[in-house]
């Protein structure tokens, strides 16, 4: 899925799952607050996205849409970036609690 902004080429890989849809993002975001609604970007790493990025309008624009569908369809498709710890401990507790329902 393109996702263009933070690298010329910048794409995102859609997984599907047992569970409905993963969305692997890379670093079309930096912090999942800025895709779920409950925060924005920690202020320094807003600064660095919008200082590395290779069209910071694209990245935007991405991020919006990215938004939007968690929004709309965030019981179908998970979203994860590449540098975040929150979809780790996410995906970890998801694991452990399969394993401990097996």
């Amino acid at each position: 899925m393109p996702l263009i902004g933070h690298t010329r080429g910048h794409t995102g890989v859609a997984i599907r799952s047992g569970e409905g849809w993963l969305l692997h993002c890379g670093d079309a975001y930096f912090d999942h607050g800025e895709v779920s609604g409950s925060r924005g970007c920690p202020p320094m790493l807003r600064f660095f996205q919008n200082l590395t990025a290779a069209d910071n309008r694209a990245r935007k624009a991405n991020r919006d849409r990215l938004r939007e569908l968690a929004a709309r369809h965030g019981d179908e498709v998970s979203l994860l970036c590449s540098h975040d710890p929150y979809y780790l401990a996410r995906e970890q507790a998801k694991a452990g609690a399969a394993a401990a329902s097996a």
